[in-house]
């Protein structure tokens, strides 16, 4: 079975619970969540119970418990650091993402050649790129974000994997050479933008 999609539920249902908890509420059910995001709480219900996770129509779920539980399931019970290759204009902004300094997801460090040039002190220490070997020695690193260009981006995956990384986001635009063993989750944002202006446009023709 193909979970990419109940991931990505449970990913949005979690970012529902963590608004519910900063509201203070305390119960939550499938239809309140359903209302947040437009999954239909049959689904919802679907998802928690592929997952093992349980409910009912009339007493709900816990927020603060449920929420743990979609932690648990997608890996984010614990400390989960990455690191960035690539510290330009894209690598900056990721670097200062104040989701990254919320959660258990931290970056934890930058590569960059530029680094002898930073014009400002950056929120995370930035090293050259030949210091990758050494520094993953001494830092268990699973996870790793590629903001850098679209020529060198197939070699710092070929490296980054040698240096046993298996979860990659790749912001270049080029289809990787991936092994079996590891995950790219690749992110276009010139596509994503042009998405956008596609449907504006047919919507605004629709209307005229």
């Amino acid at each position: 079975m193909n979970y990419k999609n109940h991931v990505t539920r449970l990913s949005q249902y979690k970012s529902v619970l963590q608004r519910l908890v900063k509201s203070g509420i305390e119960k939550t059910y499938a239809e309140s969540i359903s209302k947040h995001i437009g999954i239909p709480a049959t689904q919802i219900r679907k998802d928690f119970s592929l997952f093992g996770i349980r409910g009912n129509k009339r007493g709900g779920y816990n927020v603060l418990e449920l929420l743990e539980e979609l932690k648990i399931n997608l890996g984010l019970n614990r400390d989960l650091p990455f690191i960035l290759i690539g510290y330009g204009n894209l690598g900056k902004a990721l670097a200062r993402y104040h989701g990254f300094h919320e959660g258990c997801v931290r970056i934890i460090a930058a590569f960059d050649p530029k680094v002898g040039v930073l014009s400002s002190i950056p929120p995370i220490p930035v090293y050259p790129p030949a210091s990758i070997s050494a520094f993953l020695k001494d830092n268990p690193v699973k996870h790793a974000v590629l903001a850098v260009p679209d020529d060198v981006a197939q070699s710092m995956f070929d490296e980054l994997y040698a240096e046993g990384i298996r979860g990659f986001i790749n912001f270049s635009t080029i289809a990787l050479n991936v092994p079996e063993d590891a995950y790219v989750n690749n992110v276009d944002l010139e596509l994503e933008l042009e998405t956008v202006i596609y449907y504006t446009k047919e919507s605004n023709n629709k209307t005229k």
